[in-house]
């Protein structure tokens, strides 16, 4: 699961802070970032926990950037109206900007 090593690399993790953080040993999460083992549904749940990004992203089946900005204005307490209004004001400024 490439994607695991990019997320590790990406947070400045060692192998072994992820291992310690998961409660996993580290040649689990090598063997995860290195294709040799798949992890169970539990396990991808505490990656997925762990790196805020969804169980499809690790699994290749999304791109991770809206599910990092989501999870993240909900860990801040932003709710679903708050990013619906920032959308429509995304949206305007764009218009605007094409008519420039």
């Amino acid at each position: 699961m490439k994607r695991l090593r990019e997320l590790r690399e990406q947070h400045g993790y060692t192998l072994e802070q992820v291992a310690e953080a998961l409660d996993l040993r580290n040649q689990y999460v090598s063997n995860y970032e290195l294709g040799k083992r798949r992890p169970d549904y539990d396990t991808l749940k505490k990656f997925a926990d762990f790196y805020q990004v969804s169980i499809d992203y690790l699994l290749e089946r999304e791109d991770g950037e809206f599910t990092r900005v989501i999870n993240k204005a909900k860990a801040e307490g932003v709710t679903a109206e708050d990013l619906e209004k920032a959308l429509e004001f995304l949206r305007y400024a764009k218009e605007r900007d094409a008519k420039s």
